[in-house]
């Protein structure tokens, strides 16, 4: 049994880091038209909303809940970071959903590189086996 070498090892790291990256894409970003209260009453309550301001400026909220007139929630990575914002003051809200098209993507992306990548390697076996 021959050993797994540098030449094998290379391709297999690519696509372990494509699939990944990929994986990332099966959700997009959704503008939502319900108000902001409505959408926090929802059964499914949002983990992360992005917010829209003034000045094209976005803001992604965790565990949003209404308090008063404003948004309040947690700034995802800033650890436990609390924000308030005025209700007054968000121009749009959108939720992360799940994209069919990008998770077909995510599931047919791969296995068409590697079967690339393979045809590449077989071509140039061939290749060097008739140059001999």
């Amino acid at each position: 049994m021959r050993a797994i070498g540098r030449e094998f090892r290379s391709p297999v790291v690519t696509m372990t880091s494509l699939i990944l990256v990929v994986l990332g894409g099966c959700y997009s970003w959704k503008v939502e038209r319900a108000p902001l209260p409505e959408l926090l009453e929802r059964p499914e309550l949002p983990q992360v909303i992005r917010v829209d301001l003034p000045g094209d400026f976005q803001m992604e909220i965790a565990q949003p809940r209404i308090e008063g007139d404003s948004l309040v929630g947690i700034v995802p990575g800033s650890d436990s970071v609390r924000r308030s914002i005025a209700a007054s003051q968000i121009n749009g809200i959108a939720t992360r959903q799940f994209d069919g098209g990008k998770t077909a993507a995510a599931v047919l992306v791969p296995p068409l590189v590697i079967l690339s990548i393979g045809s590449m390697i077989a071509l140039d076996e061939f290749h060097d086996s008739w140059a001999d």
